[in-house]
């Protein structure tokens, strides 16, 4: 989703014109316009202005970088909801509730086809009937790779096993536990010297 079409759908659900908007951030309409048409793309200081303007949190606005962290992965849910009707449903996980999504609206029967073979070819990796890397060329295929006819180019693929690819992921959670740890400390870090200088 374009930043361009976010930017229109706030500032018209703040109820701004594109010089209302424009007089906000000191930039004319032309400007907003060529933003909400993707022709141009705003810099930081500018997207930060038009955020705070329109009182959305700048990042929502920005495209995130591959692979996603948590934040980024629930704002792209929530806008996914812009392009196809989502419930969100509780369910029974091993004797646990928790909540899940769910796919609406006329398009879910071929939603749910892909879903069905996406299930088919993650059983297969876990059962490792696949490798991680057939695995991946799937996704990065599909459609095409729906096709009865389409086969797997294993040239110079590592063959890697499901539990090699499991501890590759324990290894990239422990890291990003690590570094999450270290900005909590740095945070504390801070806090304690505002507080101090506060205390003076």
């Amino acid at each position: 989703m374009s930043s361009g079409y976010l930017f229109r759908k706030f500032r018209e659900l703040r109820g701004l014109t594109q010089k209302a908007l424009g007089k906000k951030v000191n930039l004319d309409d032309v400007r907003i316009r060529q933003y909400e048409l993707d022709i141009r793309s705003p810099k930081d200081d500018v997207l930060n202005n038009i955020s705070s303007a329109l009182n959305v949190k700048p990042e929502y606005f920005k495209d995130p970088s591959y692979p996603y962290d948590f934040e980024e992965v629930i704002r792209l849910l929530f806008k996914l909801e812009d392009s196809i009707p989502i419930g969100i449903r509780k369910v029974d996980i091993n004797g646990t509730p928790v909540h899940s999504l769910v796919f609406l609206g006329h398009n879910i029967l071929k939603i749910d086809k892909t879903l069905e073979a996406w299930t088919q070819m993650q059983f297969k990796f876990m059962d490792e009937e696949i490798s991680w890397e057939e695995y991946e060329d799937w996704k990065a295929n599909w459609p095409d790779s729906l096709r009865e006819d389409y086969e797997f180019n294993p040239e110079g693929s590592k063959n890697t096993s499901y539990e090699e690819y499991m501890a590759q992921v324990q290894k990239l959670d422990d890291m990003q536990a690590a570094k999450e740890s270290l900005a909590e400390r740095k945070f504390r870090v801070a806090k304690n010297k505002v507080e101090n200088e506060e205390d003076k």
